[in-house]
Order: C-alpha cells, then sequence, then structure tokens
C-alpha cells in the first residue's frame, strides 16, 4: 500500500487523498525535462498537477520558472496546494482548481513550458476509484483535446513536454503533428537495462523543426539496482542518493 506522503530532499508530498500517487516515472519526467535556458523567467503550465509533483520539481530546478498548475479533482488541488504551500517555491507556484479545457478558453497567457503526464488510457476497463480513473483515463482529457489546447497555449518558441506509454504517445504525436508541432527529443524509458519493451517515452515538441534527438533510459542495471545514471539524475531530489 502505497505511503500517504513522499519525502524529498527539499519538499515533501503528501499524497493520501490523490488518485495518483508518486511514481517513479514521474520523477523521472520532472528530472528529464529541460529547457533552452535556466536563468530566464520561464512561464510553465502543467497540465493536470495532481499532487503537485512536477510543479515542485520544475521550482527546484529552475529558479526564475514561474509555474501555473492546473488541476481538475478538487481533493488533489487541495493536496497539491497543501504541499505548494509547505514548500519552499509557494511564491512562484499558482495552482488552480479547474478543467484545463475551462483554463484554456479563458487564459491571456502564452507559455515557454508545458508538461504533462495526462491520462494514459482511452480504450481500458475502468476500476472503482473514481479518482484514480480521473487520473488514468481520458475521458476528462482526450489526446485530441491536450494537443489542441497546447498548441494554443504555446508561445512560438516554447518546447511542450509529455510523458505516455509508447502506444497512446504515438496517437497523440499525430495530432500533434497535424497542428505543426514536432518532436525535437524523444527518450524510451525502460525499468531493466535487459528490458526489450519500452516502459514510458518522454517526448518534447515544439513549432521549430529541429533534428529529432533518441536516447534510451535504463531504470535499473541487470542487477535490479538503480543505474549510475538514474541515481545521478534523481540526486538533488531523493533522500537515499
Amino acid at each position: 500500500m502505497p505511503n500517504n506522503y513522499f519525502q524529498f530532499k527539499e519538499f515533501r508530498i503528501d499524497q493520501g487523498n490523490c488518485g495518483m500517487k508518486v511514481t517513479t516515472e514521474a520523477c523521472l519526467f520532472g528530472a528529464l525535462v529541460d529547457v533552452f535556458d535556466t536563468q530566464i523567467k520561464l512561464k510553465v503550465l502543467d497540465i493536470g498537477a495532481g499532487t503537485g509533483l512536477l510543479s515542485l520539481m520544475i521550482a527546484q530546478r529552475f529558479p526564475k520558472a514561474l509555474i501555473t498548475a492546473v488541476e481538475i479533482d478538487e481533493n488533489a488541488f487541495r493536496e497539491a496546494s497543501l504541499n505548494i504551500k509547505n514548500s519552499p517555491w509557494s511564491n512562484r507556484i499558482n495552482i488552480i482548481n479547474q478543467s484545463i479545457q475551462a483554463f484554456e478558453q479563458e487564459s491571456q497567457e502564452l507559455y515557454d513550458l508545458i508538461i504533462c503526464n495526462p491520462p494514459f488510457f482511452s480504450d481500458h476497463q475502468k476500476g472503482l476509484d473514481r479518482q484514480k480513473s480521473t487520473a488514468l483515463h481520458t475521458d476528462s482529457l482526450s489526446h485530441d483535446d491536450l494537443a489542441c489546447i497546447v498548441e494554443k497555449l504555446l508561445n512560438k518558441i516554447g518546447e511542450f513536454y509529455v510523458l505516455l506509454p509508447s502506444f497512446e504517445a504515438k496517437k497523440i504525436e499525430r495530432q500533434l503533428n497535424s497542428l505543426k508541432l514536432s518532436a525535437h527529443q524523444s527518450i524510451e524509458v525502460y525499468n531493466r537495462i535487459q528490458d526489450i519493451n519500452i516502459f514510458r517515452n518522454i517526448r518534447a515538441y515544439s513549432r521549430n523543426n529541429h533534428p529529432l534527438k533518441e536516447k534510451k533510459f535504463f531504470i535499473r542495471n541487470s542487477q535490479n539496482e538503480y543505474t549510475a545514471e538514474f541515481k545521478k539524475l534523481m540526486k538533488p531530489f531523493y533522500l537515499h542518493l
């Protein structure tokens, strides 16, 4: 049974009332998001903030980032609000309890960086946990809707980072490409170095037609221990590294 909290080096995530708990892939995603200049005043949008994990990781990594986090679920919003309030970066993160569709209709801002760990599944049977189903399934945010929202809210030189399983990543990529957003970075994440199947795919999109850079990232080695690359990446966050 997952813990009701997850303690990082510089912040804590309380998660007892949130449908989706802290996961290794979400932490990895937050650590791998990159920007062209870490010292500029970035405008960041976190779509589907959940516990606030990604917003807090981005705030820790980029000291001048101003982050807007949007979360539709009221219980998750309350928990994320507390996590943000108790963090060192509460003055740089604004969390909103609203659907991203409603937010997009009202927003007057364009963003330098949009991040999203979206609902994964469109054709899978749902469980009994309403919160977890909302977090996992695309009923409340289809991939087509997400792509259109990103296209509207991303500025001319902005980047969109998304974390998805490979099959779902291919589906949203078709829609993004139709809106003239192309991938310039693809990271295939594997649970173990000996695995054949990709666990998750992290992709970065922009309006600029840059060459696609591809890499593989392994979380654990053949002894089921964290790889040196994973340890180096997560050292600023995980207590035990």
